[in-house]
């Protein structure tokens, strides 16, 4: 058996939509990873957005969709797209 990984989804707090979903094994830092994030060049949107929702007061939220095997998590995480 593989080491689990977590399939998340980012979002506004009191939203039910997803902006963002990615993979971690360790969802309370990878949260604060992206809260503290610097700009890339394909991270733009995902950084725009989260710095919006800051600076407007907003919470982003990590919710975990899934747990799977991680040899498995790439065919889980597209349909979550």
């Amino acid at each position: 058996m593989g080491r689990k990984v977590f399939i998340y989804g980012l979002k506004v707090a009191n939203d039910n939509e997803f902006r963002y979903v990615g993979k971690t094994n360790r969802p309370n830092k990878r949260l604060k990873e992206h809260l503290k994030e610097k700009p890339r060049k394909f991270s733009y949107y995902k950084l725009n957005w989260i710095n919006e929702v800051l600076k407007s007061g907003g919470e982003i939220k990590l919710v975990i969709l899934e747990e799977v095997n991680e040899s498995k998590w790439e065919k889980i995480g597209r349909a979550h797209d």
